[in-house]
Order: structure tokens, then sequence, then C-alpha cells
């Protein structure tokens, strides 16, 4: 499942780091090492950045195992669903 990966593809191209708070995604909600330290990478970045996402280039430097995936058509409202669910089944597991 690479939705995770997706979604901060997406956000990352679009530079609109806001969405993951807009949506309520937190780093809990990622089933991946790598995409719980890359969520708070470019969380921390936008902080320290005035709001402004890091480019995926950095990203991947920054985060081992980030998969910087190009053009992400899906709309952050599917996206997010796929990866609140996920979250869902790995608690109840």
């Amino acid at each position: 499942m690479h939705y995770g990966l997706m979604l901060l593809s997406k956000v990352i191209d679009n530079n609109d780091v806001a969405t993951l708070a807009r949506f309520g995604i937190t780093e809990s909600d990622f089933g991946t090492e790598a995409e719980r330290q890359a969520y708070r990478f470019i969380v921390d970045y936008a902080e320290a950045n005035h709001g402004q996402a890091p480019s995926y280039a950095t990203v991947a430097a920054e985060v081992d195992g980030f998969t910087y995936i190009p053009e992400v058509a899906d709309s952050y409202e599917f996206l997010v669903k796929q990866i609140k669910n996920h979250a869902a089944k790995l608690e109840i597991i």
C-alpha cells in the first residue's frame, strides 16, 4: 500500500503542507517508518520555511526509504480515506 507515499508526494508537488492538518492527518496514520519520517520532515521543514514544502529531492535525500511518486492525480479525499482506513485496520490488529 503506497497511499501514504502518494499523499506526501502530492503535498510536495502542490506545495500544500496545510492539507495534512486540514484533513487531520497525523504521523500515526502512516503505516511505515519511512512515511512517518517523511511526514515529520515535511511538517518541520514547512514550519521553518513559512509553510513551504520541501522539494521531493530534499525529502528523498533526508529520509531513507522515501520514494517519491510523481503526478499523483487522485484526490486528497480519496488518499486520506485510504490512509485512515489502513490505520484503523492496523489499530484493530
